[in-house]
This record gives C-alpha cells, structure tokens and sequence, in this order.
C-alpha cells in the first residue's frame, strides 16, 4: 500500500582523515530513527537560554574536533562530524567558520587567548587549502564560492577582533573570486550560494570601499529578485544541500538593501510573510540536512527584522534559533545537520552555523557583571500540572556576564517561598533546589528573582511562572485576534484542514501548485472550523495553502509525497 506523507511548514583519531566532494552521493535520504529532541507541543519560546554559555559551548565543541597533527597536511582544520560517515571529512569551510566563532567569542568575552592557537592552527590549514581552489568540476563555482564567501566573513572578524591584517591577502583573493565567477542560478544550490556571496561580498566593499565588489553584489541581489519574484511563494520555501531560501533572502537584504533600504522595507513587508518559518526533515536529493535549512531560515528572517523593524520577523528568528538550541542534547554544544541523526553524530559546521546565524543577533551587550535566573526545572510560564501533584522547586541561575559573582542572592516567592546564595563561576550555572515537595495548587503564581549590588543589568534578574488557573485556564474560549491554519489530520486521500479567523471575517481556503495554477477554492461557513479535501487526484510535489479574508492572508507551504 502506497503511504502519503504531507509535511507542511506554515507561517505560524583512529583512521586517516580525507576531504571530499561536498555533495557527493551518500546515506542521505534515509528513513527516520527515534529522537530524543524536544516534542513538537512544547512552544521553544518558552525555552530560556544563556545564549552566551551556548555559544561558548559551540566554540568549544569546534575545538574538541581540529585536528591536532602538525606531521599532517590537514593539521588545523575542522573535522565534519563526530560520528558517522563525515567523521573522515575535513573542509576548508568548515575551517573558516570556525575561525569567525572562535574570534567573536573572543569579541564577546574578552579573552581572545582561549582560542588564539586553535585560529593559527586554522590558518594554517586555510592557506594550505585556499577557498578559491578547492574541489568541484570546472565551471561548476558553487562550493569554491561558499568557501570564499566564509573566508571574507573569517578575515574580516579575525582582524577586527585581533588587529592583524596578516590575512587581508586571503580576503582580497576570496573577493575577486566571487567578482568574477557569478553562477547560473536557475540551478537551486548556485541561488542560495549566490545569496551567501552577494551578502559578504557587499560588506567586503563597503569596508574596503571597493565599489566594483558592491555592484558586483547588488546585481548578484538583483538577479536573485528577478528570479524568485514571479514565484515568490515557491522559491521562498526551497531548500538543499546545507542552505536554504533564507540565505537569499539575508544575501539580499545585506546588499541591495542595505544600498535601498526603502526598496527593502516596502519588499519585505510585500513578500517577507512568504519565506518559510521551519522546514520538518525530507529526503532531498542530496543531504536532506534539516537543521542547516532551519538555521538559514533563522538567518533570513533576522535580516528582515534588521531592515523592516517589524518584530514578527525577530520572534520567528528567536524561535528557530531556540528550537535548534534544543536538539543539543548531549549538552557537548554541538548539534546534528539533521533530526534523524543520534546526538551522538553532531556536526561541527551546522553548530557554527547556529552561532553566526542564531546566537549572535541575541547574544546583544556583553556586561563585565550580569547573573541571571534561567528557569524553574521542569516549569514553564503558561503549564497545566495535576492539583496536589507533588515535586521540588528547583532554580538554575546562571553567570551572563564576563567576571565571576560571588554571594548573589536567589529568592523565590509567591506561592512558594524559599532563598539561597550562590558563587557563579565566569559562564557558570548553579541549581538549587529552594522547596521541597511541593504540593501543586489549582493555581499558583512564582517568582524566582537574583540580586547583586555588581549587577549591571536587570532584564534577566527575575523569572515568573503562572500556573493551573493563573495561567488563564478558567478564562474559558477565547474568540482568534489572528489567522491560524493547519493540517489536523490525513488519510491516504483525505487532508483535514482546520482554521480560524479573527471574529467578523469571512475567508476562503485556495490550494495552488508550485507555479501558481488554482486548484480548488472554498469559501469558509464559520470563523473557525475545519474542512476535509480530497487530495487523491494530485500529484507528488509542492502546494501552497492560502487562507485569505479580503484584508489579511496567510499561506503555508505543503510538499505531498506518496
């Protein structure tokens, strides 16, 4: 019997070491193995994260996998995964994103002696396999111009940081690669590249006033609009290799508009609802590497806050980066290119991929002192638990900033009572448990707060958690302020699709394929409610679901297989 599957991403040293092609053939696709990530009903912004801790975990998790072997070739560069059929593989991007972690965290901490011999280390290696040269047929640009695109990001925040321009060579070659090496970008992988490029080479001219590498990077944004715009809400959804639509669109938006930053507000507010929110793992046709498209994604939506100011795109990029955060789940720091690997078969450059593209924008001023609640185990602001259920009210508070505090008080209040003192190490945790057997109320309302006469910021110094009735269970239904649609269920020809509109609106539901053709339309009786759709007559591929009400729309991305 045939299955169909519709996954819908809405709006809402033992053994010698090689390197290899990147996109050759390999285990990918695969069918899934069990998970432990964290379940699909836990919203990730309840999650709160030290986002500084986690970037220095990646950091260190980059230094546990360079090679260390100066009677080697490869000594200093990175090693691809942990585990797995990558663990031979090492790259000269994976190399220079290293290189940009271990320098930004020395920006961000002050102590850029940790990683200063694993960065020369990595040089090394990166002058030995310069980006302009390696692998790939001829004519065919796509991973050397990757590679040079992360090699003017790693020179650039190297020298910033340590004031040595001994690499500014390795930039200049890497921008004049790109100048003169633009690509077909019908083909999908060259447009995500191309919008990698288009992005570093538009900051490399900006800082080295070159305006031939800044025209060269506004046409490279130029010729992606022209491409993706009749097809907006297809082309925003794409995704293979280890890059997605994000990437063009933060390619875009951090070259022509940052020349046109009006022409880049009035596109985004047009077209920035249609670049997808998270993708769930397929089989592609090479590496189905989910957690590298979501990290993109991630990146796109955080250059579209950065131009338009629209806070929507902030919360989608915070919920990613969030929900990648979470699939460390061995706390080593590093995470998996993809949800159906073991936590055991993290990946070094997908982790650094989530410190540029994640943590960095949330990271924000680093304070010499700064401690800070970071939750109650096991409790979220908003959680139903059983009346008279009985547990231990356990705090973890943790060190933000960069010097060690010593006596900093914890308290918790409410309705339950309990206080410590704690000595945080530099980035250190603490867990206390301040009651326990605590019996579970029908309603209850607690606050776990620090306090430091050195501390220098307060946003982080309280935690509040409603619970049962506090949280609002007695509020009884809430009529919808906004559009909600999604998939509730699906047999093999049946999909039932449930909705929600804001009270007073009408709307109806169109189904079209990926070149825009309609395929069926409803009218919708009830402001909320559910309509089954027979989908028997359709086949494989990509479909877009709108849900219109006249003023307002939303539309999610649908990929049918059978």
């Amino acid at each position: 019997m045939k299955k169909v599957v519709l996954i819908m991403g809405g709006l809402i040293l033992c053994g010698s070491l090689w390197a290899t092609a990147p996109m050759r053939e390999g285990p990918y696709p695969r069918e899934a193995i069990p998970s432990s990530l964290m379940p699909d009903t836990m919203n990730p912004l309840k999650l709160r994260f030290n986002y500084l801790y986690e970037f220095a975990q990646i950091a260190g998790f980059c230094a546990e996998w360079q090679l260390n072997d100066p009677d080697s070739a490869d000594h200093g560069g990175m090693i691809e995964a942990e585990t797995g059929p990558l663990r031979p593989v090492i790259q000269t991007d994976n190399t220079l994103e290293a290189i940009w972690v271990w320098a930004r965290y020395g920006e961000f901490t002050g102590d850029t002696a940790r990683f200063r011999e694993n960065i020369d280390k990595a040089w090394f290696y990166c002058s030995n396999f310069p980006a302009w040269q390696e692998e790939g047929e001829p004519g065919a640009h796509y991973y050397r111009n990757h590679n040079c695109a992360w090699g003017v990001a790693a020179e650039q925040r190297y020298r910033a940081v340590y004031a040595d321009d001994a690499y500014r060579w390795y930039a200049d070659s890497c921008a004049e690669f790109m100048k003169f090496h633009p690509m077909n970008i019908w083909n999908m992988v060259n447009r995500f590249v191309t919008g990698w490029c288009a992005g570093w080479l538009y900051s490399y001219g900006v800082e080295r006033e070159d305006g031939e590498a800044r025209d060269s990077a506004c046409s490279f944004a130029d010729s992606l609009l022209s491409f993706i715009e009749p097809q907006i809400e297809a082309r925003l959804g794409d995704e293979r290799w280890a890059m997605s639509a994000g990437t063009v669109v933060w390619g875009i938006c951090n070259s022509a508009f940052q020349r046109d930053s009006l022409r880049g507000k009035e596109w985004i507010e047009a077209n920035g609802p249609y670049l997808d929110t998270f993708q769930t793992w397929y089989a592609n046709d090479y590496f189905s590497w989910d957690n590298s498209w979501n990290v993109g994604f991630a990146n796109g939506h955080g250059a579209m806050y950065d131009i338009s100011h629209d806070p929507q795109y902030a919360r989608h990029h915070r919920w990613l980066t969030h929900k990648l955060l979470s699939y460390d789940t061995d706390n080593d720091g590093g995470i998996m290119a993809t949800t159906q690997d073991a936590d055991t078969t993290d990946m070094t450059w997908v982790s650094a991929y989530l410190c540029m593209m994640g943590l960095d924008r949330l990271i924000g001023e680093v304070y010499d002192y700064d401690a800070g609640a970071l939750e109650i185990i096991g409790l979220h602001d908003g959680d139903q638990i059983e009346e008279g259920t009985r547990m231990d009210l356990v705090a973890v508070v943790s060190n933000y900033g960069r010097q060690p505090l010593s006596g900093v008080s914890v308290t918790l209040s409410g309705s339950a009572s309990g206080s410590a003192e704690s000595d945080l190490a530099f980035l250190g945790m603490d867990t206390i448990t301040l009651v326990f057997d605590w019996l579970v109320p029908d309603s209850a309302v607690l606050t776990l707060a620090l306090s430091h006469p050195e501390d220098e910021r307060h946003a982080n110094d309280t935690l509040i958690v409603r619970l049962n009735k506090a949280a609002g269970i007695n509020e009884g239904p809430k009529k919808p302020s906004s559009l909600h649609l999604e998939v509730a269920c699906l047999t093999k020809s049946f999909c039932r699709i449930t909705y929600a509109l804001p009270e007073g609106n009408q709307g109806e539901l169109t189904l079209y394929d990926v070149l825009g053709a309609r395929i069926m339309k409803e009218g919708l009786p009830a402001s909320e409610g559910s309509v089954n759709w027979n989908l028997s007559n359709l086949s494989n591929g990509v479909y877009f679901l709108r849900l219109d009400t006249g003023t307002r729309s939303k539309t999610s991305r649908f990929l049918l297989l059978r």
